[in-house]
């Protein structure tokens, strides 16, 4: 048989739960899923916004394999990473996505960027791992 002590010290623990829960539920964060035709009021803007979206992902994608590619190259020849800083972190990172486009007027030559080992792996390594045929850097 619970004493009076037991019972309130459990009724005490079932509400700091119930009020973790509520804050939980407060912080949570959830996901709105809308069309995008129904929120652009002129339409002839849908192809322009579809064609940015999809170059946008391009180059992320691009950009992001490339980044992968120069640390595990890195790693491998045990080299330091040449960002030393947040700041120098982010420099690094936009060049990889920059080294992955090219300009309209010449579509298969790419960037050259800031960061020398960048260029690097991508001239020596990613480029050949791509299908060269049928390769053409995004244009920007």
């Amino acid at each position: 048989m619970e004493t009076r002590l037991e019972e309130d010290e459990e009724n005490e623990d079932y509400e700091e739960e119930e009020e973790d829960n509520e804050e939980a539920e407060e912080n949570q964060m959830s996901t709105v899923v809308c069309g995008l035709y129904s929120h652009v009021q002129e339409p002839s803007l849908l192809p322009v916004i579809e064609y940015a979206a999809d170059q946008m992902t391009k180059i992320a994608f691009e950009g992001s394999r490339l980044l992968n590619l120069t640390v595990l190259y890195l790693s491998q020849t045990n080299q330091p990473f040449p960002a030393t800083s947040p700041r120098n972190l982010l420099q690094v990172c936009r060049d990889a996505f920059r080294a992955v486009c090219a300009k309209k007027s010449s579509l298969h030559t790419p960037l050259n960027v800031k960061t020398t080992i960048i260029n690097a792996v991508r001239d020596g390594f990613y480029s050949t791992f791509r299908n060269i045929g049928a390769y053409v850097f995004i244009h920007i």
